[in-house]
């Protein structure tokens, strides 16, 4: 199926912490308690917390929409408000999400369209992105759409620290 995307603003920041809350949970919420949800939720997915990323002048976040309702969200940095230091030349996807019944279908390759597409924009030859060493699923995704296990990092949820495969692609352009 093919959904529409459409730019998040200040405005749509409680939709985006539901959205987003939901779609964490749903991917995760078997692997960790209640408790480090908690933590991470209050310290990473607030209003206040996702108001300041949206209005960063180097964070895009997008809605993917189906029949006018939003069903998944990417959201990617370039320069300072990477979450790594990469360089001048990276454009980072900090997340991508999908509410569970709409996960698959291509639809999140039209959001990694989306991400190649804004980092043609901005003249960005590079796309990296963290994935959990535990979701080959994930894995298998960005492997098939041409990146690379370059490296890890370490990704904290409550009072869990994981590691995340550090996954890049090079785009021609």
């Amino acid at each position: 199926m093919t959904g529409e995307v459409k730019v998040i603003t200040d405005k749509d920041v409680l939709e985006l912490v539901t959205l987003a809350k939901q779609t964490f949970y749903a991917t995760f919420g078997e692997y960790y308690d209640d408790k480090d949800f908690e933590l991470f939720f209050n310290e990473n997915y607030t209003v206040e917390k996702f108001t300041q990323e949206i209005n960063h002048v180097d964070s895009f976040h997008y809605f993917y929409q189906e029949d006018g309702a939003n069903v998944g969200y990417i959201k990617m940095n370039i320069n300072s408000a990477q979450t790594e230091e990469m360089g001048e030349t990276y454009l980072e996807v900090q997340r991508i999400y999908f509410l569970e019944d709409f996960q698959g279908g291509g639809r999140g390759s039209q959001l990694i369209a989306l991400a190649e597409k804004i980092a043609q924009e901005h003249d960005k030859h590079k796309i990296w992105l963290g994935v959990w060493e535990h979701n080959p699923r994930a894995q298998a995704f960005y492997q098939r759409h041409g990146f690379s296990v370059v490296g890890e990092h370490h990704f904290q949820t409550g009072e869990v620290t994981d590691t995340d495969l550090i996954m890049e692609k090079e785009l021609q352009f």
